[in-house]
C-alpha cells in the first residue's frame, strides 16, 4: 500500500476508542470512532473504510448484529472483533458469520498491530510477508473467496483452541496462510523448522510399522507449546498456544477443523493450476523417501517400502537427482 488504511473503530466506551485511536494513529492509520453500531453504518455510508473493529458487546445494537449488517451492505469490508472472552460461542458464531479475526482485551499492542496490519493487507497468499518478517510463500492456488474460507476456517480454529496464532504451511516450509498474533514468534524458521520434523517423522512412523509420517505431533515448551496436524501429504496445520491452554482443547478443536478444512483444499485444488497438476500422494511419498534416504534417516529397504516401488527403480530415482545409489 502506497497509505495507511482507513479504520473505523466501533465501541461504546469512548475511553476504549480514545486508546485505540492514539495506538493506530502512532502507526499513521486513518482512524475514526464511533460509539454505537447506528453510528458506524451512517459513517460507512458517507466514507469508505479499509476494515472495521468493533467491539462484540454493545448495548442496542451490538456488535454481531452490526456484523451482519456489514455483510449485507458492505461486503468485502473486513471486520474484526473486539473482545475480552475469546473462546465463547458468541466469537465462535461472529467468525462464521463473516467476521475475518478478533483481539482480545486488554490489547497486546503486538497483536493488535499485526492483526490490523494483516487483515487490511490481505496476507494470505497474495502478499509476500508479514511486517519486518523476510519469508517464503507459496505460489496462490486458491481463488480470493477460497482463501476467505480457509482463513475463516484458520481464526474460527483459533478461537475454539484459545491459541495464539494457527497456520497453513505446506511441506517446503512456505506459509499459506495465518491468523493471531505472531509478534513474538520466528515465523520463517518456525514453519520451516516443523515441515522438517513432519518429513523427519516419517522415518519414525516408518520404524514401527506405520505406512505414512504420524498425523499429529506436539511439543511442549515453557511459554509456547506446538501442535502440528497433517491436512494431506502436501500442507499442514501448525497451531502455537501459551502453556495455560490445555491441549486437549486444542487437539479437540483442531480434529474437528481437519475435515472441513480437508475439504476446502480438495476442492480448491481442483481448478489450481490447470498446466501443472498438484503431485499425487505416490509422488509425495516417493519424494519424502528419496529425501529421508538422503539424509540417511531410512535403509534402501524401508525407503522403497515408503515409496512403494522396487530396489531397482528407486535406484533409477535417485540417479535422476544426482544421489549415489547402493551397489
Amino acid at each position: 500500500m502506497t497509505e495507511k488504511a482507513r479504520l473505523l473503530v466501533v465501541d461504546d466506551d469512548q475511553t476504549t476508542c480514545d486508546a485505540l485511536s492514539l495506538m493506530l494513529g502512532l502507526h499513521n492509520y486513518h482512524v475514526t470512532t464511533v460509539n454505537s453500531a447506528l453510528q458506524a453504518l451512517d459513517k460507512m455510508a458517507e466514507e469508505n473504510f479499509d476494515l472495521v473493529l468493533a467491539d462484540l458487546a454493545m448495548p442496542g445494537m451490538d456488535g454481531l448484529d452490526l456484523l451482519d449488517e456489514i455483510q449485507k451492505q458492505y461486503l468485502g469490508t473486513p471486520v474484526v472483533i473486539i473482545t475480552a472472552y475469546p473462546a465463547t460461542e458468541i466469537v465462535i458464531q461472529a467468525l462464521r458469520r463473516g467476521a475475518s479475526d478478533f483481539i482480545t482485551k486488554p490489547y497486546h499492542p503486538g497483536e493488535l498491530l499485526t492483526i490490523v496490519w494483516r487483515e487490511t493487507t490481505r496476507t494470505n497468499l497474495d502478499n509476500t510477508a508479514l511486517p519486518n518478517v523476510e519469508m517464503d510463500t507459496a505460489t496462490q492456488s486458491y481463488s480470493d473467496s477460497e482463501m476467505d474460507e480457509i482463513g475463516l476456517l484458520l481464526a474460527g480454529l483459533r478461537a475454539e483452541s484459545n491459541a495464539s496464532c494457527v497456520l497453513l504451511v505446506d511441506l517446503a516450509g512456505r506459509l499459506l496462510a495465518i491468523k493471531g498474533f505472531t509478534e513474538e514468534l520466528d515465523i520463517p524458521t518456525l514453519a520451516k523448522t516443523a515441515a522438517n520434523n513432519i518429513v523427519s517423522s516419517t522415518g519414525m512412523a516408518s520404524a514401527i510399522g506405520e505406512a505414512a509420517s504420524f498425523r499429529l505431533n506436539y511439543f511442549e515448551g515453557e511459554r509456547h507449546s506446538v501442535y502440528s496436524a497433517l491436512v494431506n501429504p502436501e500442507t499442514f496445520l501448525l497451531i502455537v498456544f501459551g502453556h495455560e491452554i490445555r491441549t486437549g482443547m486444542v487437539q479437540l478443536a483442531a480434529r474437528q477443523a481437519l475435515p472441513r478444512l480437508r475439504g476446502l483444499i480438495e476442492f480448491g485444488s481442483q481448478d489450481a493450476l490447470p498446466t501443472m497438476p498438484a503431485p499425487s500422494s505416490a509422488d509425495i511419498r516417493r519424494e519424502m523417501a528419496i529425501d529421508l534416504y538422503r539424509r540417511h534417516l531410512l535403509n534402501i529397504e524401508k525407503a522403497c517400502d515408503m515409496a512403494g516401488v522396487s530396489a531397482e527403480k528407486f535406484r533409477s530415482l535417485l540417479i535422476e537427482q544426482g544421489i549415489q545409489a547402493p551397489e
